[in-house]
């Protein structure tokens, strides 16, 4: 065989080897690509986003100007990773970092659990939709057990902070 056919057959098995393979590489990378159908978190997400009452203002003290400059850098991190997940460029998992850390950054701003009920509905919808999705990918054999249980936590955890600032809310109510 000459040293041409022997490279045109090392680069077609390179080209083959790479191709995709319906289903099973498609399942793989769904997490690179949002969904035909909006998950209902984006909407959520898209909400709060819209709230600019973060915004550092003259009377605020120093303390006060810097949770808020914290929180719109936040902000800027989850609708910059939104944008980047709706386009199908980057995975779930940065958008789901960057809305910890605007949670944390909102909580610790608003310490009303009425002022804090739709920041923990927008992350509790997200999480359950990794949770599923981890799932998903688990029953395919494309995560482990692992993915799934650190999902898994993370929706409990939102779940019950959540449920939380629900029941403070109704017990100031009531009061």
């Amino acid at each position: 065989m000459s040293r041409l056919c022997c490279s045109t057959i090392v680069l077609s098995l390179f080209v083959f080897l790479w191709m995709p393979v319906d289903g099973f590489s498609q399942a793989i990378r769904a997490d690179e690509a949002p969904a035909q159908v909006t998950p209902p978190f984006v909407a959520k997400i898209e909400a709060l986003l819209k709230d600019k009452s973060a915004r550092p203002t003259e009377g605020d003290d120093e303390e006060k100007k810097l949770l808020k400059e914290r929180c719109v850098a936040a902000e800027t991190m989850v609708q910059v990773n939104l944008d980047y997940y709706k386009r199908g460029t980057r995975p779930i998992t940065l958008l789901l970092e960057a809305m910890e850390q605007l949670r944390k950054a909102r909580l610790e701003l608003r310490p009303k659990p009425e002022e804090q009920i739709a920041i923990l509905e927008a992350y509790f919808e997200l999480t359950k939709y990794e949770e599923q999705r981890a799932e998903d990918r688990y029953k395919i054999g494309a995560s482990g057990k692992d993915v799934v249980a650190a999902a898994r936590y993370a929706r409990l955890t939102a779940q019950l902070q959540l449920l939380r600032a629900k029941r403070k809310r109704k017990s100031a109510g009531s009061k």
